[in-house]
């Protein structure tokens, strides 16, 4: 038979008592608070345990995300170029990337985009030099 029982003011203690061969009552008892020490010792661990799962896992999505991070930095410095206007020296493409992972398919993708803009503006470019030449020829035989 066991009870947990509060002998005194001071602490709460776990008391079992049983009956020996002899007749005699053996009443033994241990205080609730090394239990108590125990469970609070076990929600310790389990704090620092969660906490450090939880930075491993931050620290592994950290370093997966960085080939995404490239790419963004590569969309970032193309859109802050004047493409509208002059000359347009195109950014470094993205760094070559796994093409079996999303974030890889998603780098080709701008690379390729990339090269398709690059294409564009040196087209604007030379067809802005034919528009200019019969001008230029124009100007020179009216003032010969």
């Amino acid at each position: 038979m066991a009870a947990t029982t509060c002998p005194s003011a001071l602490d709460d203690y776990r008391v079992m008592a049983q009956r020996g061969d002899d007749g005699d009552v053996l009443v033994t008892g241990l205080p609730m608070r090394s239990v108590d020490t125990v469970h609070r010792l076990m929600l310790v661990e389990a704090v620092v345990f969660a906490s450090v799962l939880a930075a491993a896992g931050a620290a592994a999505a950290m370093w997966s995300l960085r080939p995404l991070r490239r790419v963004a930095a590569t969309a970032s410095r193309v859109a802050e170029l004047p493409l509208a206007s002059g000359e347009v020296a195109m950014p470094e493409r993205v760094p070559d990337i796994d093409p079996r992972t999303e974030v890889g398919l998603v780098g080709a993708a701008l690379n390729r985009m990339l090269g398709h803009v690059e294409n564009a503006l040196a087209r604007r470019k030379f067809s802005g030099s034919l528009a200019w030449a019969p001008a230029v020829r124009w100007s020179r035989r009216r003032s010969i």
